[in-house]
């Protein structure tokens, strides 16, 4: 057997098991029931995900959800009995480290201007209610809703979200409010509960964030419920940023905001075809780096 062969056989075979483990990994699939935002004390806008229709499309038809680069509706996988069923892992790569990648997907709506646009002059609310019947089972995996202000021109430095997650720390599932800049590129956790006791009787959440007509600062609560729609339990969490000691607030050099829903996955691994692919163009290098050798 050829140098070259061997090389290509070995490379061949470490990948193998890489190529396995994609094709048999569990996906995270959070499912979402309803998403809805309340502004000045009047629903504005309610999606019970009964269309059929992935967003983008949704109750104002193919253009309910913002579908801007920043957008990341890649990785709505289902609409049906009412409920969306989301795969982030199919969704938008966010960060890649050698063969993994973080992915997120989301909805986001509201306009910057009109009828439809939240400003700090309104108070406004935003809900999202999911099923429990996919958690995270790893650090870095959540679904939840924002209040983020990114757009196509603007990176965004005011996006504070509340999310069910995996703590890193206790290895809890619980609920984590937190602000994220994409500017500073930093996330900072201001309240988190853990809600592991309630799992067993709870069969979704609800999740809501307000903010005060007049006003920047942000608040959290959630509330669990079992199949008899009866809460089990619930709270509010702090929203004092954890390093700055200060509440969490939108509005920092923007005039608008925008509801979001979202889920993230982390340590995806690439698909199959693009790992095949990766494997080809480095046995095709190896082929060409033994011909110059030779020549």
């Amino acid at each position: 057997m050829s140098h070259f062969k061997s090389i290509a056989l070995v490379s061949a075979i470490a990948i193998l098991p890489f190529l396995s483990m994609s094709a048999s990994a569990t996906p995270f699939q959070p499912v979402m029931d309803e998403f809805w935002i309340v502004k000045n004390g009047t629903e504005l806008f309610r999606d019970s995900f009964n269309g059929g229709g992935l967003p983008p499309s949704g109750p104002d038809g193919a253009t309910t959800y913002f579908s801007g680069s920043q957008a990341g509706l890649g990785g709505m996988t289902g609409e049906t009995g009412g409920k969306l069923t989301m795969t982030p892992a199919l969704g938008s790569q966010t960060l890649i480290t050698g063969v993994f990648a973080d992915t997120f997907t989301g909805g986001t709506r509201a306009n910057i201007t009109g009828a439809n646009s939240l400003s700090i002059s309104n108070s406004v609310e935003i809900h999202g209610l999911f099923d429990l019947s996919s958690v995270p089972t790893i650090t870095g995996q959540q679904f939840g809703i924002r209040f983020t202000d990114r757009n196509n021109t603007n990176t965004g430095d005011d996006i504070i979200q509340l999310s069910v997650v995996k703590s890193g720390i206790s290895g809890d599932i619980g609920v984590r409010f937190a602000e994220l800049d994409f500017v500073a590129d930093t996330s900072e956790t201001a309240g988190f509960a853990s809600i592991t006791s309630l799992l067993p009787s709870a069969s979704q959440i609800e999740l809501v964030l307000t903010k005060a007509a007049g006003s920047n600062n942000v608040f959290a609560s959630y509330n669990l419920l079992d199949a008899f729609n009866n809460s089990v339990g619930g709270g509010t969490l702090d929203n004092i940023n954890n390093v700055t000691l200060s509440a969490l607030s939108i509005y920092n050099g923007e005039t608008y905001t925008r509801g979001q829903f979202f889920a993230t996955d982390t340590g995806v691994p690439i698909s199959e075809p693009a790992a095949f692919a990766t494997m080809l163009i480095g046995l095709a290098g190896l082929g060409y780096a033994r011909r110059k050798r030779a020549a």
